[in-house]
C-alpha cells in the first residue's frame, strides 16, 4: 500500500534544557491559541520521588 503524502507521520524530538521529572497517573493536554499549539503535563506520581504538583508547558508549533 503507497503512503499519501496529506497523512501525518511520527517523528522523534529531542528536548533540551531542564525537562519535567518522570512520572506516571499525571494529566496531559494540547490547547490551540491564536495558532499556536501547547502541550500541558500536570501532576502524577513518581515511585522513588511521590506526588508531583508542577504544571509544565511546551509550545508544539515552536517545535516544528
Amino acid at each position: 500500500m503507497e503512503e499519501s503524502k496529506d497523512e501525518e507521520q511520527w517523528f522523534e524530538i529531542r528536548m533540551q534544557g531542564k525537562l519535567p521529572e518522570r512520572r506516571s497517573n499525571h494529566v496531559a493536554f494540547v490547547w490551540v491559541n491564536q495558532g499556536s499549539e501547547y502541550m500541558y503535563i500536570h501532576g502524577g506520581r513518581d515511585l522513588k520521588e511521590g506526588s508531583h504538583s508542577s504544571i509544565w508547558r511546551v509550545n508544539l508549533t515552536a517545535l516544528q
